[in-house]
């Protein structure tokens, strides 16, 4: 079952209740999860329902309990003119590709941790540990125009996350934490 740490501060802003750790392990069953433990504001969170990823994150709780005590809550949503253009030939590599640009949110170090967290809980569990699904995130901020999605060739360079090294991609699968870890990805 999905487990994962979220500060109940943070829930609570989130669903718009004030919420103890008491209240939390009462109202996490409406989420059909299960509070684990607590350690100062950090609660230890085991969810119940594989099917449902929405509520592997502080913001998906909140939102399922505030729904479920009849706070209602909308997102309004509109075409962003922007496209993704996918290069031709990728089609086995990545059958379906989807994107989309939000904005005005401000990014804590809570609300960054939790899309990292539940980032990494969809690709290694429905993703079949990024063989299926890979997803990513990226400030809108630094994009400018339409995205192209492409393949690049062992001796492109660029800078992986965490580092400002510019490196090539064959030595990024040899030496980067990430590229060894997903290197087998890109055998054959």
């Amino acid at each position: 079952m999905p487990k994962f740490e979220a500060s109940i501060k943070d829930i609570s802003k989130l669903a718009g209740i004030s919420m103890t750790a008491a209240k939390l392990e009462d109202l996490i069953l409406l989420a059909k999860g299960e509070l684990d433990g607590v350690e100062g504001d950090t609660a230890k969170l085991d969810m119940k329902d594989t099917n449902r990823p929405d509520t592997w994150s502080a913001e998906g709780i909140a939102r399922e309990i505030a729904i479920r005590l009849g706070k209602k809550r909308s997102y309004k949503t509109k075409p962003s003119g922007l496209k993704v253009v996918v290069e031709k030939g990728l089609e086995k590599t990545r059958p379906f590709t989807a994107a989309a640009v939000v904005k005005n949110v401000g990014v804590t170090e809570d609300l960054l941790k939790q899309i990292i967290n539940l980032q990494e809980k969809v690709d290694g569990t429905f993703g079949r540990k990024r063989k299926e699904i890979a997803t990513g995130i990226y400030d809108y901020d630094k994009i400018s125009g339409n995205i192209r999605y492409y393949a690049a060739g062992p001796e492109k360079e660029f800078a992986p996350l965490g580092s400002t090294k510019q490196m090539k991609l064959t030595d990024i699968l040899k030496e980067h934490p990430k590229g060894k870890e997903y290197g087998h990805l890109l055998q054959g």
